[in-house]
């Protein structure tokens, strides 16, 4: 089995090349984002640097058929709404032309595209399932609602065999703090663990839904093997998550020592409210009903306890 991952040097992208090398079989891995890699892989793993909005980068990728893709690259919410033309041209014409490519294989090969919860916005019920309409209220929002749109036609027309996953807010990425509004969340659990101090810029009784980044991978994959009858005509859903206030979150991570025995001291949560960021995550979904992506198997992380293991274990 040939398989592309674009933005594969990303954090989900390099989780789900790590759980993919993990399961029986012998696939061939080609690894494309723009930055360079960094360091050895196994061998099963291509590397290639480049642009995924590149027409000559695909059509040189594309000189040899896929059995997979996993279009995970993205301009994410802050970036898109402050640069317009470039978050339209990653989120939304790459993926056009990702299609295409697909489109002129020899045979439609099977599509995973990564939605999210930015799909979702404005006064949204207490639970939101599958087909809740989507009013998304940022750039990026949209752009993952305008591609869900294109894979379910793509998909009826069979170029490619079309499913996505809605994922919420992932943790915890490990490394310095990047801008993006999921990453201030991921902060409350990492720099803490780090015996660094961090800022909660969101008030304590803020639901969201969570999930780990180990989970989203297993996720990921789960759905690439559901068979395409199992799918449906729209082929987008939610991933099942843990829906946490902000005080859970930070009141888990203060369990840590005496929960695992770690003698390390914790950095300190200070809260200190950040409207802007506020105003963004209250359009976001609180609680997901994943009951189509649970039927197929997929399951999120399982408790904060799990997905702050998760985390750990990753980075021990």
């Amino acid at each position: 089995m040939r398989v592309l991952i674009t933005g594969a040097r990303g954090f989900i992208g390099q989780h789900l090349t790590r759980e993919l090398l993990q399961q029986p079989g012998d696939a061939q891995i080609v690894a494309l984002d723009v930055s360079p890699p960094a360091g050895p892989r196994s061998s099963r793993v291509t590397d290639v640097t480049g642009d995924a909005t590149d027409a000559s980068v695909l059509r040189s990728l594309f000189a040899r058929p896929f059995d997979r893709v996993f279009a995970l690259g993205a301009t994410l919410t802050q970036q898109a709404e402050a640069d317009f033309a470039r978050g339209l041209q990653v989120n939304v014409t790459g993926m056009l032309q990702l299609i295409d490519a697909c489109r002129q294989q020899p045979q439609a090969p099977r599509l995973v595209f990564t939605s999210s919860i930015a799909a979702f916005g404005g006064p949204l019920p207490e639970t939101v399932d599958d087909d809740v309409a989507r009013t998304p209220l940022t750039s990026y929002g949209t752009h993952k609602a305008v591609v869900e749109l294109l894979l379910n036609d793509a998909s009826r027309k069979g170029f490619v065999d079309g499913r996505a996953l809605r994922l919420p807010i992932v943790l915890t990425r490990s490394g310095p703090p990047v801008a993006s509004v999921s990453d201030r969340v991921a902060s409350l659990v990492r720099e803490p663990l780090r015996g660094v101090d961090t800022v909660c810029p969101l008030a304590p009784e803020t639901r969201m839904v969570v999930s780990s980044v180990q989970a989203v991978a297993r996720a990921l994959l789960c759905l690439a093997d559901a068979p395409a009858d199992a799918i449906g005509a729209f082929r987008t859903m939610n991933l099942p998550s843990l829906s946490v206030r902000v005080l859970e979150l930070v009141d888990a991570v203060a369990a840590v020592p005496q929960r695992r025995g770690s003698p390390a001291p914790l950095g300190r949560t200070h809260w200190q409210p950040d409207a802007a960021l506020q105003a963004i995550v209250d359009q976001w979904p609180q609680r997901f009903d994943s009951a189509r992506a649970r039927a197929l198997g997929l399951a999120g992380s399982v408790s904060l306890d799990a997905l702050i293991d998760d985390h750990l274990d990753a980075t021990a």
